[in-house]
């Protein structure tokens, strides 16, 4: 139920004027890779292995990391992306746009990589 309600509200936040197919992907996507951090963390966190000192390294996050409210917190930094790219795309920037989303997502990706070496 809460993965359905985190699904919902991402396609609901998502930037409703891409211009195409491929930027609602790109998109989505920003959405999507800091919901796979966020759930590797909070997995990590609370089922961290004896003798590991398992922490969120990120302070702003920190307080939250442990709860769903990281996920939150995850998906209003994608709309913050996605935002902040629509707007250098209108400003005549698609390539930082893209640059800029493309980032976010290898960013992500890699720290949810790394939630899942540490539980090994």
């Amino acid at each position: 139920m809460k993965e359905l309600l985190t699904i919902c509200l991402m396609l609901v936040a998502m930037p409703l004027c891409a211009a195409s197919k491929k930027q609602r992907a790109l998109d989505l996507a920003v959405y999507a890779a800091g919901q796979f951090d966020g759930e590797t963390t909070i997995y990590v966190l609370n089922h961290c292995p004896a003798g590991v000192r398992c922490f969120e390294g990120n302070p702003i996050v920190a307080p939250v990391a442990k709860s769903p409210a990281l996920l939150l917190v995850m998906g209003t930094s994608g709309w913050a992306v996605n935002r902040i790219a629509q707007k250098l795309r209108s400003d005549g920037h698609p390539k930082y746009a893209k640059g800029l989303q493309l980032f976010v997502i290898g960013a992500h990706v890699l720290a949810g990589a790394h939630n899942l070496h540490a539980m090994r």
